[in-house]
């Protein structure tokens, strides 16, 4: 039994209004849902999420240890899953920032960036290049 041309446009018709509908739906989600048991201050760092498929990013989390004055960086996937966890430095002082400063600012970059426009690096990192004889 063949279908009548007009119910074919019209399921074409359909079809291309949903897919449009999705694609915004998609760009208005927003970064998802904070885990459960992550901070308050935890930020989302990467895309937003996506009407199919799962986000792509990490969620980053830092926290002030005045024992060695170091802020304590965690990063995870969006369900909470930790990635990776360690020390982080502001380089060119080689300290941490303290915890009225750290504010962290989401961005699209891999970085750990604070509200005020500073950038927290990997302690290793940091000691690795202040180790080197300058050039």
């Amino acid at each position: 039994m063949k279908l009548p041309n007009r119910l074919l446009v019209g399921a074409a018709v359909t079809f291309v209004i949903l897919l449009a509908a999705g694609m915004l739906l998609r760009k208005s989600l927003g970064p998802p849902l904070r885990p459960l048991g992550w901070p308050m201050g935890s930020v989302w760092v990467g895309e937003d999420r996506h009407f199919v498929g799962h986000p792509r990013g990490v969620w980053q989390a830092c926290w002030y240890n005045s024992q060695i004055n170091r802020d304590r960086c965690k990063f995870a996937d969006y369900k909470g899953e930790v990635l990776f966890e360690g020390d982080f430095l502001i380089c060119s002082e080689q300290r941490g920032a303290p915890d009225i400063d750290l504010i962290l600012k989401p961005s699209t970059s891999s970085f750990v960036y604070l509200r005020n426009g500073t950038m927290l690096v990997e302690s290793g990192i940091c000691e690795a290049r202040n180790a080197l004889p300058p050039r």
